[in-house]
């Protein structure tokens, strides 16, 4: 093995090398033509395929945090697999806590109008 990181000990040469297989399978979901996928592209000017480039790898880096957690959590799940499970959700519901009403008597009062009464 070669490196240009001198610095590095022999043990973070080798853990980099092992490592790299992460980014290839990186590169490899940006392939998949169900999930996260680069190709087909229908655009043509530069600042377009730029943005669609933008978008494959936001995908991927959110997908990966999302994998991440779910890892943490206990649960070992392949990004596809998290995607495959994610895309038969086909129904959300957000439910907020109820906040209590303001009291109608003191929209009117400012910091300012108080003082001067």
């Amino acid at each position: 093995m070669f490196t240009d990181n001198a610095a590095w000990s022999d043990q973070e040469i080798v853990l980099a090398y092992r490592s790299q297989y992460h980014i290839e399978d990186a590169f490899k979901q940006m392939k998949n033509p169900h999930f996260l996928h680069w190709s087909p592209m229908f655009h043509w000017t530069d600042s377009k395929i730029r943005v669609h480039a933008f978008y494959c790898v936001l995908a991927l880096m959110l997908s990966s945090m999302l994998q991440r957690e779910v890892w943490h959590k206990g649960e070992e799940l392949s990004i596809n697999r998290l995607l495959e499970e994610l895309g038969r959700i086909r129904e959300t519901l957000v439910i907020y806590p109820r906040r209590p009403p303001a009291d109608p008597t003191h929209l009117g009062d400012t910091p300012a109008s108080s003082a001067s009464d």
